[in-house]
């Protein structure tokens, strides 16, 4: 069920033209705090992530109600 979840909420987030390109960039950035095996930087690069997907969530969600 959680996964059905995660799989719509990226389909709709991958609808939005500068979605995609953000979120290569955002696990580039911390697939490189990994390799450095900087957790600080790791967990910092996550968080703003999820920020960023949440944002494009909810823009996905505001779109769909106009």
């Amino acid at each position: 069920m959680l996964a059905n979840l995660i799989r719509t909420s990226q389909n709709k987030i991958y609808r939005i033209p500068w979605s995609p390109k953000k979120a290569l960039a955002a696990h580039k950035k911390i697939y490189r705090a990994l390799e450095a095996r900087d957790s600080k930087k790791s967990v910092e690069a996550m968080k703003q992530h999820m920020l960023e997907e949440e944002k494009a969530l909810m823009a996905s969600v505001e779109k769909r109600k106009t």
